[in-house]
């Protein structure tokens, strides 16, 4: 019972319409309908006044004030940048995807507009590479714009800490190196990520196994349901 009462203490009162996890020491929170940012203590960063809040990331998050405005924000809520964008994703190795008028783009933590937005669709940067979609075709580039590899995959995900990236090709999955080379050619109906060099993947409905990252099988029975390895178990 003491320590349920410690415990107690030191939590903070149900109050939220909505509350998002804790991220160095700043968490989102609903309230009046309305988004904004509180410390552990509970204690208002920043009051409640948005509509819409993004993941905190970099020490930024993507905040608007109305329909298809956003703006990004630090964690004592000075603004970066004015609304202006139609979309926007959260910060990743410096840069965060925005999107004007109907393309994408990326910013810098400086606010300008690093990569000129001539996409049309993007995801997050990891390990240097950024899928992007142009011509209804997706493919990677830098962090310069320049292509790494050119639009050739009819989906394309952002790279995992192990090194890889989930690729589609006619509805077939594999998966690429930072090399931008096949580790695993497209041959799978569904994958998942690979995580501790092991990846989840399946040929046919609720049958699925684990291959390691040169497509060897790992286990020779089948599994209706999986998830991705942590701490070396699944």
């Amino acid at each position: 019972k003491k320590q349920s009462s410690v415990n107690q203490a030191k939590g903070i009162a149900f109050q939220y319409e909505l509350a998002g996890l804790f991220k160095s020491g700043v968490a989102p929170v609903k309230s009046n309908g309305l988004w904004g940012l509180i410390d552990t203590k509970g204690a208002w960063l920043v009051a409640p006044k948005y509509t819409d809040v993004g993941r905190l990331q970099e020490g930024f998050l993507a905040v608007s004030q109305a329909q298809d405005k956003f703006a990004f924000m630090d964690t004592n809520g000075k603004l970066l940048t004015e609304f202006k964008f139609k979309k926007a994703h959260y910060f990743s190795e410096g840069l965060a995807g925005v999107k004007i008028a109907e393309k994408w783009g990326f910013i810098d933590k400086s606010g300008a507009l690093k990569i000129s937005a001539n996409y049309e669709n993007i995801r997050n940067f990891k390990k240097g590479f950024a899928p992007v979609k142009q011509n209804k075709k997706w493919g990677y580039i830098n962090k310069q714009g320049k292509w790494l590899v050119k639009p050739i995959y009819d989906a394309a995900y952002s790279f995992t800490d192990d090194g890889f990236a989930v690729v589609v090709v006619r509805n077939k999955r594999g998966f690429i190196n930072t090399k931008a080379r096949f580790s695993i050619k497209p041959s799978y109906r569904r994958v998942q990520r690979f995580s501790e060099g092991i990846a989840p993947v399946s040929k046919k409905k609720d049958s699925w196994s684990f291959v390691d990252k040169n497509n060897k099988p790992l286990f020779s029975k089948q599994f209706s349901q999986v998830r991705i390895f942590s701490e070396e178990m699944t």
